[in-house]
């Protein structure tokens, strides 16, 4: 995508155009060289997220495991404290695995 943008010529493309006409111009190319080189994350499902992996369902089938054993009637202290803990456990590793998702600073080659 760099190397596309690079290529263009913007002074000759937009260069003494009215800017209700150069916008549209420059919008149209960085769209269309979006589409071309960026791809498109399908998500699977309308309540899953594309960061959510098999890490966080793990982690989430872990919570749910303890939430059944600590609300049952059976239910001790020591349930509902591991239910307590693996939902900390999986805000962390949601908020982590989003962190990750939105924020990629490291990679160089992003515009």
């Amino acid at each position: 995508l760099n190397f596309e943008l690079k290529k263009i010529d913007w002074n000759s493309l937009i260069e003494s155009k009215d800017p209700h006409v150069s916008w549209p111009l420059f919008k149209n190319t960085l769209h269309t060289l979006c589409n071309k080189y960026i791809p498109k994350k399908v998500i699977r499902h309308q309540f899953e997220p594309p960061w959510f992996d098999s890490d966080c369902d793990r982690v989430r089938r872990e919570k749910e495991k303890w939430r059944v054993k600590a609300n049952s009637e059976n239910g001790t202290n020591y349930d509902r404290e591991k239910y307590r803990k693996s939902r900390r456990d999986l805000k962390k590793i949601m908020n982590l695995k989003m962190r990750i998702n939105v924020q990629d600073d490291d990679d160089t080659s992003l515009i």
